[in-house]
């Protein structure tokens, strides 16, 4: 199973599949009428298609043989139910998934969200190679403001994050920050 984001990245991964294959794949997403989902969910149960890409829809269709997920774009807010009963996040729903099944949980993205980094940081998730986490705790760091601020800084950037910003020759650095009130801020 990959897990996209978005309808548009759907057509992006199928594009990407070989031709070989692509008799076996089948795409969900929550645009499907009743009857075409219905359609849908009995090829994957009868196993008549085994590679599903879609949306976190495709969660709940009828797994026997579930070996792998690919969570692509693992940080992007739409993996999140904000508004529907009940509420769960992607990610957090394929990891159960992957730990009921005995499958593989991929988590790809170019800026892992807080939580994933954190976890991946204190081995809650493991990598293929210690490699992969030693890349991301070198260029991601988790700074606590509260402790900024009893210091006497009241700026939106830490102290190290504006040392590290004026050491660098092109001045192209990318910031966001996460407010327990206002949700994600890009700088």
């Amino acid at each position: 199973m990959i897990l996209v984001p978005e309808l548009t990245a759907i057509k992006k991964i199928v594009d990407l599949l070989p031709e070989n294959i692509l008799n076996r794949v089948v795409t969900i997403t929550s645009d499907l009428t009743d009857k075409e989902m219905f359609a849908k969910w009995l090829q994957v149960w009868s196993g008549e298609k085994d590679i599903v890409v879609g949306t976190r829809t495709a969660l709940f269709l009828p797994w026997f043989n579930l070996t792998n997920i690919i969570l692509t774009d693992e940080g992007n807010s739409n993996y999140k139910s904000w508004d529907m009963a009940p509420r769960f996040h992607t990610r957090d729903a394929a990891l159960f998934l992957s730990k009921h099944h005995g499958a593989t949980l991929s988590l790809l993205s170019h800026t892992l969200s807080v939580e994933s980094y954190y976890f991946a940081k204190n081995k809650v998730y493991s990598a293929v190679n210690d490699l992969e986490i030693k890349s991301i705790n070198k260029t991601t760091q988790i700074v606590d403001m509260k402790s900024e601020r009893r210091g006497g800084n009241y700026s939106l950037v830490s102290i190290d994050v504006l040392n590290e910003f004026k050491k660098t020759k092109t001045g192209d650095v990318y910031f966001f920050s996460i407010d327990a009130h206002f949700g994600l801020c890009w700088l």
